[in-house]
């Protein structure tokens, strides 16, 4: 059942936000979600480093004088809700809110309206529905209206029009003046897989739709940079097109024709368009790293240098912009940054660095180039995102709330990045978490990220936190093939699963003990996805290194991994155009069956020796849970230390918060048993 609350009881001051901007920051935030004291020798729940956010997806309205969010009450079983400030008077107002279901994406329309849709995040990926629905209502609470179905279930007066359920938002920055978003359709086909996906405009205010011609073999729209990609099917030697869509008319306009994927690195990709109509993309143009260039489309090449590029990472960059003009370009290295283009951007941005300088702050436009405010979103390693505005006219800095209130950074771990010598010279970026206080010859933990196509970088990371706190020092290495770090690592990876990437693991190992960090006798491998899949090859690997194991939603047999997963993958950025084949990184399900065979954990088993904690999702349809059921059960056989967790509402991916606090409670006892404090239990045997 959906509750819709009366407008009267609607309009409320949420305590999330300031009732007086004079308030301090910290002040606020205990009225959020108070927290219990903690004595200063008692360790942190582990239920605080993975609890929901409190706030998130901040958004100016298009004239910069509203802020919608999404804001999720202390106390149990809550729902997240979607709430708009009144930035002139602090006002807030619930707008959507459900009692079944949390707001999930949502845009402004216009400067009165928005759309979003849902989803359920008290259930596991097991048990999640897919249908959100769609709706749209008035920023004040009014004009509430469905506007795609949810589970079948119409949850309107009866003859509304409503779109099917498989129709979706599609993610865009740049709200409109109509009362129109951009949807998109999946399309099944009897074996209930997508066969095709369309795309349409539909109004929030009617629930009128009309479909928008895409052209043809489209790879993907980046709908908040205006330009769509197309990848012509036989991409080895064809050429792949860039697009522009014209809102106003409704119709595509060719931007660029270049070569997706060639041996001199001269593939490029679109960035985004300018408001002036400038093309940027991305290209390698001969060299290791990605960077961003202006592209001539008359021309059809490069114009000049690069705008942006790094000597040491893959540049992945998004624009800030207003309706007049590029102000900025935001990126990526180890951590965020902007470079402005716009001197008023830069003074606003040293002004607010200097009165906030132990953190990253992101500033964020509205459309209107006379917006009075300016989102100011700041982070760093030990402090969890807090949301503030900054008033174009006082120069007032206004704090409004943190995402997680809970976290006190004056007790969390410090970050840094590290690099680490691989065995053949390859230079491995590591990031490294210490106990606050730091020391030496400390229990190590060795996290290894996911993907594996994706990277590391600076920020509040809650699982690396949670060890941190518990005496570990925890050390996140970027093996080879990780994604972000140039051509050259990334191919360095290729079909290395259990090979190279398994050695750059035990380097990065080896290199802790060497600097005196990690006690060389209590080092634990510990990863989820591809990273599980490492920790058990580790073990077999490198007996005498690794002391235990934690291995979650874990790979067992990368033959079957290529029957369950799309064949088709691009780098993990979506910055890229070039785009791989499951063949090409891992392995070829025919020309390389030894290859694939000789590097699954599952193979032996019994090699295995070292304490082991597996865990798994039930509902698993990337790793099937019997897949890692059976490779358990037969390590068990000749190891007595071994432990297996299941969770039954949980996928490949687990959302549910008392998921990751429970698993990590888990991990936390049996760390301490194996690599913990207890002298005799921290020895090999």
């Amino acid at each position: 059942m959906i509750v819709r609350l009366p407008m009267l009881r609607r309009r409320v001051l949420l305590p999330l936000l300031l009732a007086l901007a004079s308030l301090p920051c910290a002040a606020v935030h205990a009225q959020v979600a108070p927290a219990l004291p903690v004595p200063a020798a008692a360790p942190l729940p582990a239920s605080l480093f993975f609890a929901p956010r409190s706030l998130g997806g901040a958004t100016l309205s298009p004239d910069g004088r509203f802020l919608a969010m999404r804001v999720l009450p202390a106390g149990e079983r809550q729902r997240v809700r979607l709430s708009v400030l009144d930035l002139a008077s602090m006002h807030a107002t619930v707008v959507a809110y459900f009692n079944d279901a949390d707001i999930a994406n949502f845009q402004w329309v216009n400067n009165d309206r928005l759309a979003y849709s849902l989803v359920d995040r008290q259930r596991g990926q097991g048990r999640q529905r897919f249908a959100s629905g769609m709706f749209a209502v008035n920023k004040d609470g009014s004009g509430y209206r469905q506007l795609a179905t949810r589970e079948g279930i119409v949850r309107d007066r009866p003859g509304m029009l409503l779109q099917p359920w498989s129709t979706f938002l599609i993610d865009d920055i740049s709200a409109q003046t109509g009362n129109f978003v951009y949807v998109w359709r999946t399309h099944l086909s009897r074996l209930n897989s997508i066969a095709d996906t369309s795309t349409g405009r539909l109004n929030t205010l009617t629930g009128g739709y009309e479909t928008v011609k895409m052209p043809p073999d489209l790879l993907y729209w980046m709908s908040d940079s205006g330009v769509a990609w197309r990848m012509d099917k036989e991409f080895a030697e064809q050429r792949n097109m860039a697009y522009t869509f014209d809102r106003p008319a409704g119709t595509w306009r060719k931007l660029a024709q270049v070569i997706p994927h060639d041996p001199a690195g001269e593939a490029i990709a679109p960035a985004f368009l300018a408001p002036d109509g400038q093309l940027y993309v991305y290209a390698r143009h001969g060299g290791d790293k990605l960077a961003l260039y202006r592209f001539d489309q008359q021309a059809q090449r490069l114009d000049g240098a690069p705008v942006l590029a790094s000597p040491g990472y893959d540049i992945a960059a998004t624009m800030v912009h207003d309706d007049a003009k590029l102000l900025g370009i935001r990126y990526r290295t180890d951590a965020e940054t902007t470079l402005w283009l716009d001197a008023d951007m830069q003074a606003m941005q040293q002004a607010v660095n200097a009165r906030l300088p132990a953190t990253v702050n992101t500033l964020s436009v509205a459309q209107r180039t006379d917006a009075p405010y300016v989102l100011v979103s700041s982070w760093s390693d030990v402090q969890p995102l807090i949301y503030r505005v900054f008033e174009r006219a006082s120069g007032k800095l206004i704090p409004l709330g943190k995402a997680y209130p809970a976290v006190d950074p004056g007790r969390m771990a410090s970050r840094q990045l590290q690099h680490v010598q691989a065995r053949d010279g390859l230079t491995l970026p590591a990031w490294l978490t210490l106990p606050k206080g730091g020391g030496r010859q400390l229990p190590l933990v060795v996290l290894i990220h996911d993907g594996p196509w994706q990277r590391g970088d600076w920020g509040w990371e809650p699982a690396s936190q949670f060890l941190a706190s518990r005496g570990y020092a925890v050390l996140e290495p970027d093996y080879r093939g990780s994604t972000g770090l140039g051509a050259r690592h990334f191919r360095a990876g290729w079909k290395q699963w259990g090979l190279a990437m398994q050695d750059d693991i035990a380097d990065a190992a080896r290199w802790a003990v060497a600097e005196g960090i990690a006690d060389p006798q209590r080092i634990c491998l510990a990863g989820g996805g591809y990273g599980g899949y490492a920790t058990l090859m580790g073990l077999q690997r490198d007996p005498a290194l690794f002391r235990c194991g934690i291995a979650w939603s874990s790979i067992p047999d990368l033959r079957e991994l290529k029957d369950e997963v799309n064949w088709w993958l691009d780098d993990d950025l979506r910055n890229s155009n070039e785009h791989y084949t499951l063949a090409m990184l891992l392995g070829d399900a025919d020309n390389d069956k030894t290859l694939l065979r000789e590097n699954s954990p599952g193979r032996q088993p019994a090699r295995i020796t070292a304490p082991l904690l597996m865990a798994h999702g039930y509902t698993d349809h990337i790793v099937p849970m019997s897949d890692a059921r059976a490779l358990y059960d037969a390590i068990s056989k000749t190891n007595a230390h071994t432990q297996w967790i299941e969770y039954d509402e949980e996928g490949h991916d687990w959302v549910l918060p008392q998921t990751h606090a429970d698993f990590w409670q888990q991990s936390e006892k049996f760390l301490g048993k194996h690599i913990g404090k207890d002298g005799a239990a921290a020895k090999k045997e």
